[in-house]
């Protein structure tokens, strides 16, 4: 097992790899993060570690600390922090899936988009459902199928969305780089 340990993550209420709430009026009290990973459970390549969403880095902040063990930092990402995922991302990866799975005539614009997002709440089975009412769904699918139909949507969005953030076509936010 390898060790981790970091001072950052003591704001979040993890302790001994478990997240707990901190009350706002103790944060002066902050517990100790410590979490066992099993060793073949990150990919060191340089001095990152990489599992999925999950990254860390080793980054001295002085020339002092350079000489001694280097602090672990978790950085624990949030769908569209980094990265507008929402704007950018969604509406390109519902594209693909529609070309995957053959619906050529299912092309969302950003207008379209857009629309779908407000008139749904971001709820992504609706939007499915809104826009399909509105052009007509496939003629091929039976009407019991619709939510086989979409689930297979979802999935193939899922995939396309990891492919696109993985490709690191997505452009960073301000700020993020530094």
């Amino acid at each position: 097992m390898g060790t981790a340990s970091c001072q950052i993550l003591r704001t979040a209420g993890i302790n001994n790899g478990k997240y707990h709430e901190t009350p706002k009026n103790h944060l002066h009290i902050l517990p100790q993060f410590s979490y066992n990973f099993p060793r073949n459970f990150f990919n060191f390549s340089s001095k990152s570690l990489q599992y999925k969403r999950l990254a860390a880095s080793c980054l001295p902040s002085t020339s002092q600390q350079q000489n001694s063990s280097p602090e672990l930092a978790v950085l624990l990402e949030v769908e569209g922090v980094l990265m507008d995922v929402y704007r950018l991302g969604n509406r390109q990866a519902f594209n693909v899936a529609f070309r995957k799975l053959g619906l050529d005539c299912a092309n969302w614009t950003e207008p379209i988009y857009l629309d779908l997002v407000r008139k749904s709440a971001g709820d992504e089975e609706m939007m499915l459902i809104l826009y399909f009412n509105r052009i007509g769904w496939p003629t091929s699918l039976p009407t019991s199928e619709k939510g086989t139909f979409m689930q297979s949507v979802l999935q193939e969005k899922k995939k396309a969305l990891d492919d696109l953030v993985m490709s690191k076509s997505l452009p960073l936010r301000p700020g993020v780089e530094e």
